[in-house]
């Protein structure tokens, strides 16, 4: 992080922010394996897992704010230089008062276990295929219409064939006693299969909403990046207080009831953003599309860890909960180049209108998009979950 404030090129920039990826997601898996290895089933572990689903959409939203703060006021490179203090502040902390891992052996047995205990060419596939797939869709939210380029079709295809390549090589691995990636059994439970689609939806509906309901602030509106950071308050509030609730109470609620309910309450936040007029004030719609965003999300984050903790054993657990993340991210990156895509045609397709209308009616069709995004992720939820019961419930 601190790198990225001294960048001088947008390469520089992707290449460290790959860097930052791949730190968030050993940051999960790692994170997932303490709670459940410091705490027992039932309300601490809840909690723990409520506070670790707050992290992510509650920095997100808060990055967003201040850093709508620091554009206006020092300048973005501040930024990484703060949040990058605060990483090195908090790694030190970690270093002090983590639990000691098991020694690790000479380094001969490090790299022999590299060596044998890793599924390389499962991770080249799985890679390849998000990578590529990612990639080609943040081409086409450029221009939806350089979907007819050869390149875009060749990365296309090429993701495309990498999927059942993976799955063909998981079966041979599991067949052969070696080392998996993700074995295909994870997907035969329908309770993290569901999970991992609907929390991939709602990431994707939660992260484009934000960004999205800014750009309608800022650009549609004329607000400032500060006047539109502080209208996006009300979301990273709301997002505190549900997921310490949900983490109370999410052993006492079906877990069916929980993803539907929140799924069909965040749906009337993009509704509203649809059917917003720029003109009206920010108490009359806006408001409201704020306080209902963050819902879903922040219940699933912690109903998903909790389903991958007792669905799977302890060695397992870590991987899963890696797989829970990759779903999460994927979402993100699907829902940006898909909403981006749709804006940006129905953007053009208004070329004729004032740039502010145009604009608007791009984003209030990325809007319609999102709603049908979470009544997807509703119903995706009721059938996947109908036997799922409550989790999160105490061990005796």
């Amino acid at each position: 992080m601190l790198a990225c404030g001294f960048v001088r090129t947008g390469e520089q920039l992707v290449a460290l922010r790959a860097l930052q990826g791949v730190a968030l997601a050993l940051h999960l898996s790692s994170s997932v394996a303490l709670v459940t290895r410091t705490l027992a089933q039932g309300r601490g572990r809840n909690f723990a897992f409520a506070c670790l689903g707050l992290s992510q959409p509650l920095g997100f939203s808060f990055g967003l704010v201040l850093g709508g703060v620091l554009v206006e006021t020092v300048g973005w490179r501040s930024g990484w230089f703060l949040y990058g203090g605060i990483n090195l502040v908090l790694s030190g902390v970690g270093f002090w008062s983590l639990p000691k891992s098991e020694p690790l052996g000479t380094l001969h047995d490090v790299l022999q276990s590299v060596a044998t205990k890793i599924d390389w060419l499962g991770t080249l596939l799985a890679s390849a295929f998000m990578a590529l797939l990612s990639y080609f869709l943040a081409i086409i939210s450029t221009d939806v219409y350089r979907i007819k380029d050869a390149s875009s079709i060749v990365l296309l295809s090429t993701s495309l064939v990498a999927l059942p390549l993976f799955v063909g090589w998981m079966h041979l691995q599991v067949k052969r006693g070696l080392p998996a990636l993700i074995p295909n059994a994870f997907w035969r439970n329908h309770s993290f299969t569901t999970i991992c689609v609907t929390i991939a939806l709602s990431n994707a509906v939660i992260n484009s909403l934000e960004l999205f309901a800014s750009l309608f602030f800022q650009e549609v509106q004329h607000l400032s990046a500060l006047s539109a950071a502080i209208r996006i308050l009300p979301s990273v509030v709301v997002g505190a207080a549900l997921n310490f609730t949900t983490g109370l109470v999410v052993h006492k609620i079906p877990a069916i009831w929980l993803v539907v309910i929140t799924s069909v309450l965040t749906a009337i936040s993009p509704l509203l953003m649809a059917l917003i007029d720029p003109a009206w004030t920010y108490w009359t719609a806006a408001f409201f599309a704020q306080v209902l965003m963050p819902f879903s999300v922040d219940v699933l984050f912690t109903v998903g860890l909790i389903v991958v903790t007792e669905t799977f054993s302890e060695d397992k657990q870590a991987v899963a909960g890696s797989v829970f993340n990759a779903a999460s991210q994927f979402g993100n990156a699907m829902g940006l180049a898909v909403m981006q895509a749709i804006s940006t045609l129905v953007s053009k397709q208004h070329a004729g209108s004032k740039p502010a209308e145009a604009l608007l009616q791009g984003c209030k069709a990325s809007f319609w998009a999102m709603f049908s995004f979470m009544v997807l992720c509703a119903l995706i939820g009721g059938v996947g979950l109908r036997k799922a019961g409550k989790v999160g419930l105490k061990q005796e």
